[in-house]
């Protein structure tokens, strides 16, 4: 007697235009098999109006649909072996009746494989033939855990404060239906802020879809509310920006609305409210100490995650600071190598240079069972960058170590790359500078830092001073240096000290312009 499975693909091999209607029978039960012995049973193999291979899966019950997905990944990569074919000629069919336990893992398969994949639920009437099919729809794409780049600080004068706003804030995100985000409670010593006690708010970014929900749910009539017209419009004027501008304005919104829901609300007013973000964040814990992290959503569920991943990612070290990156993996580890190839972007947007040495250097190893360990600070701004580094004796100034370590080798081998910026030789002038970036006006530059405007500029002006990005390799073997040479495509120019030393007037008037217009000049004297 045949299993009901059988039965169903029996009749659709017969039928194959129950399904679609371009389907042309190869064979059922196809066998697969290879020399290096493994083998399966394609349940029907067909063909499309494309020519292309259509593997067909049919399961009954949730105990078998849960083993399907591993069956078809086997059989695919057996027809790949065998014929060579390529990604752009599969296509997979799962046919099931039961839906429950292979939904998610079907969704999956298509998030992560570059193959044409569809589902169909099939009822069947008492003989087990097929009588309706509908599409499956995938459940929505899981996000990741991302903290947004947009932080809220809440400064109080006093713990008492913070503690009403603490309760205050839960009470507006469950209100709003943000329900994935941390406070973090942070605390100075320093004489220079008036309110010493501070809660800070982080989200996780959600899905635009989930943003436009909360926006179109606002009263309309609520003059106070935030204006979704307007949220729109910029939008579509949107230009020129780093990260997805529609996510960038519907965060923005959603937070404007939050913040507006916690001001009306009969909170203590002793407090004051800045905009954070993760360069801001890292800046801050020189002058101020987490004293608690409180945890809410899937964060709070989450036990592997540690106050200290927590912070990490919160400094946006893995991916979403502009200045900073930090990260280690082994190359082994895709999915973490993809990650960490994908958050570059954010760090070394403005550096051409650097984006290609570091992109080169981790295509070059990922073949092979390496450590990589990798430190970046890139601040984009050569002006304040130079000014800080007169500072500090040049400590500011950006640079990056890539450690590679070879983890099977018998003799121990490391190779270190390091970047950094050199001098071609080019007089600066700082009132050419001014004439040339910012229509003749030294505030103007203070505009474009404000702005970050400046940070799309800072290449051109590194070019007007003869400034570059070099990277430089070391390769350590049995603990010895064996090798120095310079890699990628830009030259190697001068250290940077010559240019400090021979460009004396240009220092001068740079430190004269940061020392009138803003306040760093206090900061470094302490």
């Amino acid at each position: 007697m045949k299993r009901e499975e059988e039965k169903i693909r029996d009749y659709l091999s017969e039928n194959l235009g129950f399904i679609d209607k371009r389907l042309k029978l190869i064979k059922k039960e196809f066998k697969l098999e290879n020399e290096y012995g493994s083998k399966g049973y394609i349940d029907i193999l067909a063909k499309d109006n494309y020519n292309n291979y259509v593997v067909i899966e049919i399961k009954k019950s949730n105990q078998a649909a849960r083993q399907a997905i591993h069956e078809i990944m086997k059989y695919v990569a057996l027809l790949k072996h065998n014929y060579k074919i390529k990604d752009s000629e599969i296509r997979v069919l799962i046919i099931s009746t039961k839906w429950e336990e292979l939904l998610i893992p079907f969704s999956e398969l298509i998030l992560q494989t570059p193959y044409f994949i569809e589902g169909y639920k099939i009822d069947v009437d008492i003989n087990y033939i097929p009588i309706i099919k509908t599409k499956i729809v995938p459940v929505e794409n899981p996000y990741p855990r991302n903290f947004s780049r947009h932080h809220i600080g809440f400064f109080c004068e006093d713990h008492v404060t913070l503690e009403q706003l603490t309760t205050t804030i839960q009470i507006v995100m469950s209100r709003r239906g943000i329900h994935n985000y941390i406070l973090i409670e942070m605390e100075t010593n320093s004489s220079k802020y008036p309110n010493p006690h501070a809660i800070y708010l982080v989200i996780v970014s959600y899905l635009k879809e989930r943003y436009w929900e909360i926006l179109n749910s606002l009263d309309e009539n609520d003059e106070e509310s935030v204006s979704v017209e307007e949220i729109r419009e910029y939008i579509e004027n949107a230009e020129d920006m780093i990260d997805d501008s529609e996510l960038y304005y519907l965060e923005t919104g959603v937070l404007s609305q939050i913040v507006s829901d916690i001001l009306k609300s009969r909170t203590s007013k002793g407090y004051f409210i800045e905009n954070g973000s993760p360069e801001g964040f890292s800046s801050s814990l020189e002058n101020w100490s987490i004293t608690r992290i409180h945890r809410f959503g899937f964060i709070k569920e989450d036990l592997r995650l540690e106050d200290e991943q927590i912070k990490k990612e919160v400094m946006g070290l893995t991916g979403r600071n502009r200045h900073l990156f930090l990260d280690v993996c082994e190359t082994k580890h895709k999915a973490k190598l993809k990650e960490i190839k994908d958050s570059l972007k954010y760090c070394l947007v403005f550096n051409r240079i650097w984006d290609e040495d570091i992109g080169n250097i981790i295509s070059k190893y990922e073949n092979e069972n390496v450590l990589i360990s990798l430190f970046i600070y890139n601040p984009p701004n050569i002006l304040e960058i130079l000014y800080t580094a007169i500072h500090t004796q040049g400590g500011t100034l950006p640079h990056y170590e890539m450690v590679v370590d070879f983890i099977d080798n018998d003799n121990p081998l490391t190779i270190i790359y390091r970047g950094g910026i050199c001098w071609g030789g080019d007089k600066g002038e700082f009132r050419k500078i001014v004439n040339k970036f910012f229509y003749k006006d030294e505030f103007n530059i203070l505009m474009h830092m404000t702005m970050h405007s400046i940070e799309a500029m800072n290449a051109s002006i590194m070019q007007e001073l003869g400034l570059r990005y070099i990277t430089h390799q070391v390769k350590i073997e049995n603990n010895k240096i064996k090798e120095q040479s310079q890699f990628g495509s830009s030259k190697i120019g001068k250290d940077i000290s010559e240019f400090f030393n021979q460009n004396q007037e240009f220092v001068a008037d740079l430190i004269s312009f940061f020392d009138r217009y803003t306040n760093l000049a206090d900061i470094y004297k302490k």
